[in-house]
């Protein structure tokens, strides 16, 4: 199945995922995730490019991201990618690629899906059983959104900004929908993890439709698997 082209909305977040080559590792120790975070946030403030969310896993990483432009985020990515492989292949004296291809990304509606979004990313080292709590890992944002430590690489979205009218107000409630709302994500989660894989849209059928009309071409989710056979007429 050929590949989509990329797409732009302007001014709309992106979940974006990338894997080691070969589902290899790509962050080895500590300091390998530390140097990430602080070139992903030299090179956003660059591009203008905020950053909501993130999770650094030992083979691949999420982000949520909102752009000003399509070159801004592709951009952004280019220059992760040659600057932390350049690194990494440096550290392990070792020469070939670190990543799995091009980044895979998806554009969301975020009052529908920002904050289960956030979830996604932030609950992921739970999720693979890496630990008990997502305060437990260190290499996420969940320690920012939800517990109030201090981060320069993190901008709140909108939708996050709307859970309280006080910076504690926000990370209490968004600590308690990580504990119990999680249940009811598993249905966003499904479309989030189909709409990354197929470079499209997580959102409503209406908000999916008004952007395919938008742009000219579907961006709904395609079925798994090989379409079905028509029988002979």
């Amino acid at each position: 199945m050929p590949r989509r082209q990329r797409i732009h909305l302007p001014g709309c977040p992106q979940h974006v995922l990338q894997r080691g080559a070969n589902g290899q590792r790509v962050f080895f120790v500590n300091e390998d995730r530390q140097h990430y975070l602080d070139w992903l946030r030299e090179y956003a403030e660059q591009r203008a490019v905020l950053v909501h969310a993130y999770c650094l896993m030992d083979n691949h990483l999420h982000l949520l991201l909102t752009a000003p432009s399509g070159d801004a985020l592709s951009g952004l990515m280019q220059d992760m990618g040659r600057r932390y492989a350049h690194y990494i292949n440096r550290s392990l004296e070792r020469a070939g690629g670190v990543w799995q291809g091009r980044y895979k990304a998806c554009h969301l509606q975020a009052e529908a899906y920002l904050l289960a979004s956030m979830r996604y990313i932030e609950l992921n080292p739970v999720r693979a059983n890496l630990c008990h709590s997502a305060a437990d890992y260190v290499w996420s944002s969940f320690h920012t959104n939800a517990l109030g430590e201090k981060n320069r690489l993190i901008t709140p979205h909108g939708e996050y900004l709307r859970l309280g009218s006080t910076r504690e107000e926000r990370q209490h409630a968004y600590h308690r929908s990580c504990l119990d709302e999680v249940r009811d994500d598993e249905a966003a989660w499904r479309l989030l993890r189909d709409a990354t894989q197929q470079g499209g849209l997580a959102g409503d059928a209406a908000f999916a439709e008004g952007v395919s009309r938008r742009l000219g071409q579907s961006l709904l989710p395609r079925p798994r698997g090989r379409p079905r056979k028509q029988p002979a007429p």
